[in-house]
């Protein structure tokens, strides 16, 4: 009996040491990011929403890159919307060469909701690291940045709006 109870004392006392680090190392493969940081990206996404709504744009254009790994992206877009809608995407670099349009890349940042979207993806799954800044008057993103997992290779991505112009 007594074996008994000190290898089951052995064995409490391996868990209790093993799981918080076990738990700790799995996180990191998991995603999630702290509550907290949620919470403040959430209130921040809400707040430049709520910019957005009350500057009454519906009728822009932007210069927009994405950064993705395997993508072979890279390439400044020029995007037009009207009325909320995309109504055109075309090079923004002077080459000629046709832009991936297929729907793997532009689509998800068509417009300036989408972008918005794409930061609240990022909140609802807990991505690592989620890091956005936004337009101090009109709200828009003008960078987004998303590791959905820390210690995975080649989930990285980004955003990049630039030369931002309401056309109405």
């Amino acid at each position: 009996m007594r074996f008994v109870e000190a290898n089951g004392r052995r064995r409490i006392l391996m868990y209790a040491l093993l799981i918080p680090p076990l738990a700790l190392l799995l996180r990191g493969y998991s995603g999630g990011s702290s509550a907290a940081a949620n919470s403040v990206a959430a209130v921040n996404l809400r707040r430049a929403q709520a910019r957005w709504a009350r500057s009454g744009v519906r009728d822009y254009a932007y210069t927009l890159r994405v950064f993705a790994f395997g993508l072979g992206v890279g390439r400044p877009a020029r995007v037009t919307v009207q009325n909320g809608r995309r109504i055109s995407i075309a090079p923004a670099d002077g080459n000629p060469k046709p832009l991936e349009t297929d729907g793997r890349v532009f689509p998800p940042y068509d417009t300036v909701d989408d972008l918005f979207g794409v930061v609240q993806q990022a909140i609802d799954t807990r991505a690592d690291r989620l890091d956005v800044e936004y337009d101090p008057v009109l709200g828009y993103p003008t960078e987004i940045e998303i590791d959905y997992i820390r210690l995975a290779a080649d989930d990285e991505f980004g955003v990049a709006v630039s030369k931002f112009e309401a056309t109405r």
